[in-house]
C-alpha cells in the first residue's frame, strides 16, 4: 500500500498542532510585523497630492494657453477679415470706366467716398447723409461704376456689390460699412448694405467692436477724421474736398471671447483702455491709396 508523499506545509501544520499554545503578546514580539505606518502612509499620500497637483497646474496652463491661442487666431481671421472686405470697395472708390456700357455713358459717381464719424451712411444714393451713432463707431459709403472689372461676377456675368446681389452693368454701385451689435446674439459685427438691395444691411464679419477711419487730404499734414463739406453744399464744392482725398487708414477693434481676466488693449484711437468684461481685445489696421477717385489723371 502506497502511502501519500507529504510536503513541509504538512510538518509544519503538525508541529503546530503539537506545540503549547503561545501567547499574543510574545507572537507580537517574534513575528514579524507586516504592513505600513501611519508615517509611511503620510507620506505616500503627501507626495502622491504633489504630484496630481504639478499634473492639474500643467493640464491648466496648456489649457489656457490653447484658450488664448484659439482665441487670438478667431480675432485675427475677424480682422483681416474686415480690412479686406472694406478695402476692396476703399480702392473702388470713384472708379469709373472710360468706355460705354451698353450704349449709356458711364455713371461718374458724385461722392465717391462718404465719411461718417461716429455714424453711419443712410438714404438713397442721390441723397446720401450720415446718422449719429450713439456708440461711436464710424461709418462710411462707398460709390463707384459697377462692371465686370471692379466688383466679382454672378454666374450670370452681372457685378455684384458687398453681399453678392446683382447690379446691372454700368450702374452706381454704392457700398456702405458700419459697426453694430447683433439683433439675435447682442454681438458687435461689421455691417454692409449694397445698392443691390439697398436698406438692407446684413452682418459680414463677426466680433467687430469699433470701426475708426481716418483719411490723408491733400495739403494736410496730418490725418483727419472728416472731410465732408457743410450739408447744401453745390456739387462743385463736393467734388473739389473728393479729390483732395489721397489715402484712406482704416483700423477695426475686435474683441473676443468672454474669460475670467480682464485684459488691457490699445483702441484706435491710440488710447490705452482696461477691459472689464473679460474680454481680450486687438486693433487691426490698414492705410490705403485712393487712386480711383474721378476727375484725375
Amino acid at each position: 500500500m502506497s502511502r501519500e508523499p507529504r510536503g513541509p506545509n504538512f510538518v509544519s501544520a503538525v508541529v503546530l498542532a503539537a506545540a503549547p499554545r503561545i501567547p499574543p503578546r510574545v507572537l507580537r514580539r517574534v513575528l514579524p510585523a507586516f504592513g505600513y505606518s501611519l508615517v509611511e502612509l503620510m507620506v505616500a499620500m503627501t507626495i502622491g497630492l504633489l504630484v496630481a497637483s504639478a499634473a492639474i497646474g500643467l493640464y491648466r496652463g496648456q489649457h489656457a494657453a490653447f484658450e488664448q491661442a484659439a482665441d487670438t487666431a478667431q480675432m485675427d481671421d475677424a480682422g483681416r477679415a474686415a480690412l479686406d472686405l472694406i478695402a476692396v470697395h476703399a480702392r473702388a472708390a470713384g472708379f469709373a470706366a472710360r468706355i460705354f456700357v451698353a450704349g449709356a455713358d458711364p455713371v461718374m459717381p458724385r461722392i465717391p467716398v462718404l465719411p461718417c464719424p461716429a455714424g453711419r451712411p443712410a438714404g438713397d444714393p442721390a441723397n446720401s447723409h450720415c446718422v449719429r451713432d450713439a456708440r461711436g463707431s464710424d461709418g462710411v459709403q462707398f460709390s463707384y461704376m459697377a462692371d465686370r472689372v471692379s466688383s466679382w461676377l454672378t454666374s450670370d456675368g452681372a457685378p455684384t456689390d458687398c453681399l453678392g446681389h446683382a447690379i446691372p452693368a454700368g450702374a452706381l454701385s454704392v457700398t456702405r460699412f458700419f459697426v453694430k451689435p447683433s439683433g439675435s446674439s447682442g454681438e458687435p459685427e461689421l455691417y454692409c448694405e449694397g445698392s443691390g438691395r439697398l436698406g438692407t444691411a446684413q452682418p459680414v464679419v463677426e466680433g467687430v467692436e469699433t470701426l475708426r477711419l481716418s483719411y490723408q487730404l491733400k495739403g494736410v499734414a496730418s490725418l483727419v477724421g472728416d472731410f465732408a463739406v457743410a450739408d447744401g453744399a453745390d456739387e462743385a464744392d463736393e467734388t473739389d474736398a473728393a479729390e483732395r482725398l489721397q489715402m484712406v487708414s482704416l483700423c477695426v477693434l475686435v474683441r473676443g471671447r468672454p474669460t475670467a481676466k480682464n485684459y488691457a488693449y490699445i483702441d484706435c484711437d491710440g488710447r490705452a483702455s482696461q477691459g472689464t468684461d473679460g474680454r481680450r481685445r486687438h486693433t487691426y489696421r490698414l492705410m490705403l491709396a485712393a487712386r480711383n477717385l474721378f476727375n484725375r489723371a
